[in-house]
């Protein structure tokens, strides 16, 4: 089992060794589980969320498999993430091995998000308010992280980034409520280590823009996947949104007021796309 004295090298070797098996009991046990769950579950109660919990038979090691089924017409294409928890002295620790949402495979290197709980504590702080989720945010962070991106060495060039840290500028994460800041081991290139974490209202003007950015790039290829017919317009109109939000970045602005005319100009952007994919 993993254990708090375990190295993160350790505990990728255990992960790796297991990891097999590991989606094997993913495929034929959890996804069908979740798929019954979501069957007999009323439309107004959507989306359906269950954490399944399972042990390795020969290395004892535990995991976890948080499943969600969005709506009905889903119950067998669910989201699943698999998840392990170490106890460390300063707190719980949580590694997810391949994050993104029900892709995990094996025929590249296997890559582990370690989340340390100094991250899991400021992302309670920073970020959580309902008391309830505070008690299980380990649960809230997971299940609200479906969609997370790698931004990978973006920020890598952001001088008021590195004023924080300067290994946290070398890998970064980001999900809908914020940027996950971290590194990767020297020791393995393929575990990474999530420090801290920044809300969206919380970033430097460069890390915004960047965020700004590549929340556009996904609803411009989500479009495009809906509406492949409508490619170069919706093209057009993120280009366009993205050297706008280019502009306020430059401009005298105050940084609050900054913050206000991205999101501002990012909901534009995405208004207008939905105003001609509709009409």
């Amino acid at each position: 089992m993993l254990i708090a004295s375990m190295t993160y090298e350790e505990i990728y070797r255990e992960i790796r060794s297991d990891f097999r098996d590991v989606l094997e009991h993913c495929r034929q046990k959890v996804k069908p589980a979740i798929g019954k769950l979501a069957c007999k579950t009323a439309t107004s109660r959507y989306p359906v969320r269950h954490v399944y919990a399972w042990e390795h038979p020969k290395s004892h090691n535990a995991y976890f498999f948080l499943a969600i089924v969005k709506k009905h017409s889903l119950w067998d294409k669910p989201e699943i993430t698999i998840f392990c928890e170490v106890q460390r002295e300063d707190g719980k620790e949580i590694i997810v091995p391949a994050i993104g949402g029900n892709i995990y495979t094996l025929r590249d290197t296997l890559i582990i998000s370690v989340f340390q709980p100094h991250f899991m504590q400021r992302y309670a702080m920073r970020f959580i308010d309902n008391e309830e989720f505070k008690e299980d945010r380990v649960m809230y962070f997971l299940i609200r992280n479906a969609y997370a991106i790698s931004l990978g060495e973006k920020l890598a060039s952001d001088k008021e980034l590195q004023k924080n840290d300067p290994d946290l500028s070398n890998e970064s994460l980001l999900n809908i409520d914020g940027l996950c800041l971290g590194k990767r081991s020297k020791e393995n290139h393929n575990i990474i280590i999530y420090k801290t974490f920044v809300p969206i209202n919380q970033l430097y003007p460069k890390q915004y823009e960047v965020v700004m950015h590549e929340y556009l790039n996904i609803y411009y290829k989500a479009a495009c996947m809906d509406y492949p017919q409508c490619r170069a317009t919706i093209k057009q109109i993120c280009d366009e949104g993205i050297e706008k939000i280019k502009k306020i970045l430059g401009s005298t602005l105050a940084h609050d007021e900054k913050l206000k005319a991205y999101t501002d100009e990012y909901e534009q952007t995405c208004r207008k796309l939905c105003e001609y994919i509709i009409l």
